[in-house]
């Protein structure tokens, strides 16, 4: 797929302004910015996490057969996305608890709105076609709400929501009560700790001899109706003078900068060659992700 870079970011990092090297570089002076060879730089700083949520009711008037659908959407958006349904609970309960949990980015600057309605499957051949099914009734929380209702000791940390229908009269009875449970995913704050080296690489310009390898950590933003890929640098590497065998310094990332604590996703690290007055040029790239790099890392062994 071709591949377009998000919001391109100059070659820098933090460094001293007391000379002028390839060892030292003060990104705040322009004569001296691009004039030397950068230090390496984290681009992106996520701390969003991975929530989980678990789902309940009680006091639902019938309860055999009764089946959750979750929509999410942030509070910016106008449409609700349909997330996922959770499989039937075919006892014949009021208080039915679904198996199946859901994962839900959380972060703290965006409100990730949620909304969840409760089905009574009559045809259970068609299931997924929710027009041919009994609504009961719905709940609508806020990401957050469900995060903080962990630290109440009312109803035992679970968020508790009574269910609405627009076509209930007033002096019917309660339709129930949604529970939310709410937790944060162990995997969403791992941290990889990694060294990157090469091995024959090639200048871009004829009169270079060797030439000045740097890495960048690429997460994926967008993927256009072309297949085109739209990407963010998260980390680039210190640029290794003069070598075609680069070894470069340990890096660390989490899921949440790399790929949004998705660990399957794509991760795209490209090699350029740094230029002091031209603009650097492309050497090379693969494509891996957090969960095969992780698995690398438990081994031991090198990733080639």
């Amino acid at each position: 797929s071709a591949l377009h870079r998000a919001s391109p970011v100059p070659m820098g990092g933090c460094g001293s302004s007391t000379k002028a090297s390839d060892d030292v570089v003060d990104f705040q002076s322009p004569k001296a910015k691009g004039m030397v060879a950068p230090k390496a730089e984290t681009i992106v700083h996520d701390f969003s996490s991975l929530v989980m949520l678990s789902l309940r009711c009680e006091g639902l008037q019938k309860g055999r057969n009764t089946v959750a659908v979750v929509y999410s959407k942030l509070s910016t958006d106008e449409l609700w996305m349909e997330y996922g349904t959770t499989e039937i609970c075919g006892q014949d309960t009021r208080w039915p608890v679904w198996e199946r949990m859901f994962d839900l980015q959380f972060r703290i600057e965006h409100v990730r709105e949620v909304r969840v309605e409760i089905y009574i499957i009559r045809n259970q051949a068609m299931h997924e076609d929710l027009m041919e099914q009994k609504y009961v009734g719905s709940a609508e929380f806020n990401l957050a709400e469900a995060v903080y209702a962990r630290s109440s000791t009312k109803n035992h940390g679970w968020l508790k929501k009574k269910l609405e229908n627009i076509k209930r009269k007033p002096r019917d009875p309660p339709i129930g009560k949604l529970f939310v449970y709410a937790e944060e995913s162990v995997d969403a704050k791992v941290e990889l700790s990694f060294t990157v080296s090469g091995q024959d690489l090639k200048p871009t310009d004829f009169w270079k001899r060797k030439c000045d390898p740097y890495y960048e950590v690429n997460r994926i933003q967008a993927v256009y109706e072309t297949g085109e890929l739209l990407l963010q640098p998260v980390f680039r590497s210190e640029v290794a003078r003069k070598t075609s065998v680069p070894s470069y310094e340990e890096a660390s990332f989490t899921v949440a900068q790399t790929s949004s604590c998705d660990v399957s996703q794509d991760i795209i690290i490209s090699v350029h060659d740094w230029f002091r007055l031209a603009p650097d040029r492309y050497i090379g790239e693969f494509v891996t992700n957090f969960e095969e790099l992780q698995k690398i890392v438990g081994r031991g062994n090198p990733h080639t």
